[in-house]
């Protein structure tokens, strides 16, 4: 996996949670860097699989190196404290590759809230136009 750029990365005091299932559930967007197309991280699949860690877009050898390079060590624990979750959106337009980490917790009996930690493009039209010509 390449990392071309960082749309986000963690800080030391992690953003407020976008989703709360007892304040607010909605699905987090952002812009994608090369065309502007909204890109949406859907909530509620980052909880589905927060016990597994990612989603079906990410692959194992991409889990190792996104915990590797997340620093996510045996204990397993997102940066907010959380269940770390791993992702992948495509952009329609353009078909850009975005991978997300965020944290899910479970702060009461089925009450979660999920935080976006990171997201960066690990692939774009560009770069995908550049490995065509070669």
């Amino acid at each position: 996996m390449k990392i071309l750029s960082i749309l986000l990365e963690p800080k030391p005091i992690i953003n407020d949670a976008f989703f709360h299932t007892l304040l607010k559930e909605d699905d987090y967007r952002f812009n994608c860097d090369d065309c502007g197309e909204e890109i949406k991280i859907k909530a509620q699949e980052q909880i589905r699989v927060s016990w597994i860690g990612k989603t079906t877009a990410i692959s194992e050898q991409d889990f190792k190196f996104l915990k590797k390079h997340y620093n996510i060590g045996n204990n397993n624990k997102s940066q907010d404290g959380g269940l770390p979750v791993f992702d992948m959106m495509i952009c329609p337009r353009c078909k850009s590759k975005f991978i997300s980490y965020s944290g899910v917790k479970e702060t009461s009996n089925s009450v979660y809230s999920v935080s976006i930690i990171g997201i960066f493009k690990t692939e774009s039209k560009e770069y995908q136009a550049s490995i065509r010509k070669k």
